[in-house]
């Protein structure tokens, strides 16, 4: 057997279990949605098979500042798992798939393997989610995550959607100071630059949107003198 005929195989033996635990499958992927998290098994040619997660909104978050599918359609699910354009995901778990010469497996041998991963997935996802279950309030431990994790880019993510930007913009400020650079790169800048962008067009929106001092006097005021007429009358 081919290396490329065993990869089949294998990929048809993991599609059909993963549907029967109500996971999807893209490539070497597969991936389900609970509780506002996206859980993702990944196995790419390897012994192992490893678990991963991450809140939905850091991706929406990522996407909304780089604009990067701006102009397009919604990007498909299997995007977020290990995408070029997606945050990286905190690794909950490596499972052991493949152990044994390829030539030796059949079909039955490799449903069971993953029927096998797949029930202790489940298990830790549901472990995980009694831990964490809010995905607003997740901070991800940032020494599991796997991809371009010096660039803290989850935890920049957690940080925005709870709405303490000070605390982001000195992440990046101290990465800058090092000239470290974020994986992601523009023409006019990289991904920091346009995280920094955000926060400002997002401080001057509120400022904006908020009224000064003055003006809330003002109307405080106006708001008391009419009070004041009403009762005389």
């Amino acid at each position: 057997m081919t290396n490329k005929d065993f990869q089949k195989l294998d990929d048809a033996a993991r599609r059909n279990v993963a549907k029967k635990y109500g996971w999807r499958q893209s490539s070497y992927l597969d991936w389900k949605v609970e509780e506002g998290y996206i859980f993702i098994l990944l196995h790419c040619e390897s012994k192992d098979a490893w678990l991963e997660v991450k809140p939905l909104y850091f991706d929406d978050l990522w996407w909304e500042i780089t604009g990067i599918f701006r102009n397009e359609k919604k990007p498909p699910m299997s995007l977020r798992g290990n995408g070029a354009a997606a945050i990286s995901a905190q690794k909950i778990a490596t499972y052991d798939a493949l152990v044994n010469d390829t030539n030796s497996y059949t079909a039955e041998d490799l449903e069971e393997i993953w029927d096998r991963i797949f029930r202790k997935a489940a298990s830790d996802i549901l472990q995980f989610l009694k831990e964490n279950p809010d995905a607003n309030t997740f901070f991800p431990d940032e020494s599991k995550v796997m991809a371009f994790n010096n660039d803290r880019l989850d935890y920049i993510m957690a940080l925005l959607h709870n709405n303490r930007e000070e605390e982001a913009i000195a992440i990046i400020m101290e990465a800058k100071n090092k000239d470290h650079k974020c994986y992601m790169r523009f023409p006019n800048g990289d991904g920091y630059d346009a995280i920094l962008e955000w926060c400002k067009k997002r401080k001057e929106s509120t400022e904006k949107c908020s009224p000064d001092t003055t003006t809330r006097n003002l109307f405080v005021d106006k708001i008391g003198n009419k009070l004041v007429k009403i009762f005389k009358k």
